[in-house]
């Protein structure tokens, strides 16, 4: 009998924090756990579930947890009874339990507070699996996620622990050959919020040792090109690099009827497809061996 399959998706952000310890990492998760965010109308997030990677209680190897989708009802809204088209009166409305919300959906998800394998302050999540319920695919966007964690550490209390917090959709591997590649590249902006140079080439943290002995916040650069196409070099694929993961770059050019084209890393997130049997235990091990 042949093995059942499914194809999944696996998306990610990076969270750079300051103070950057790993330490700082687990704290921060911990203290946003089972907070609920509006992103969309009515449809909320929060992380949930948050428990070590490994069985040995081990916080550092990695935080496994649930990024949980739901559509929150207004218990104070006007009610309505389809059959009569009448509108309920006061003391008519059903009474909802406060911990049951309808559309729901778990996006497993795990997050390294330190360098394993290149991903230090990664969190990667499935953005796309079967739903064995429904028969259909739940999705969750990596804006979406984005703007979870951008309103979560945007509460006071957290902003009174930490000196600053960015959230970067991680994009897909080949998004920087995509935009070098648009016809007559005559602008390549860049903008970059400096990490702690813990897991990059060593021409890149060069670049980011300069940065910090000149103590920015965030890098901004535009080229303009003379005319012709513009040809990065090393130094300027670096930055670019360092740049789609913490911040973001856009080209623009000319395509063959003379109209401006345009393309930033934030149009490509990553969303690799993995081919897992067709069961969540599957799911959750290619996740836990996901690397970029």
């Amino acid at each position: 009998m042949a093995r059942s399959t499914k194809v999944i998706q696996i998306s990610g952000i990076n969270i750079v924090t300051q103070p950057h310890t790993p330490e700082t990492y687990i704290q921060l998760l911990r203290e946003v756990n089972q907070i609920a965010i509006p992103v969309s109308g009515n449809e909320h997030l929060m992380i949930s579930g948050l428990r070590p990677h490994i069985e040995n209680g081990d916080w550092l190897s990695g935080i496994e947890g649930e990024i949980v989708k739901f559509s929150n009802i207004d218990e104070h809204s006007q009610w309505i009874n389809l059959t009569s088209g009448h509108l309920l009166e006061k003391g008519e409305e059903p009474e909802i339990p406060k911990n049951i919300r309808p559309n729901g959906a778990l996006f497993p998800f795990i997050f390294y507070p330190k360098n394993i394998d290149g991903n230090s302050h990664k969190l990667f999540y499935i953005s796309k699996s079967r739903n064995s319920h429904t028969k259909k695919d739940d999705t969750l966007s990596p804006n979406f996620v984005k703007k979870l964690f951008d309103k979560l550490f945007d509460n006071p209390d957290i902003k009174l622990k930490f000196d600053s917090i960015e959230v970067t959709v991680i994009p897909r591997t080949d998004a920087l050959e995509q935009i070098f590649k648009l016809p007559k590249l005559n602008k390549l902006y860049l903008q970059i919020t400096p990490p702690n140079p813990d897991d990059l080439e060593e021409m890149e943290c060069k670049l980011l040792e300069r940065y910090n002995r000149l103590n920015v916040k965030r890098v901004e650069e535009t080229y303009i090109g003379n005319g012709d196409h513009i040809e990065p070099d090393e130094e300027l694929k670096s930055m670019a690099r360092i740049a789609a993961h913490n911040g973001f770059v856009q080209g623009t050019g000319k395509d063959s009827e003379g109209k401006t084209v345009e393309l930033s890393t934030t149009q490509v997130p990553m969303k690799e497809a993995i081919t897992v049997d067709n069961n969540t235990g599957a799911e959750r091990e290619a996740l836990r061996s996901f690397k970029l």
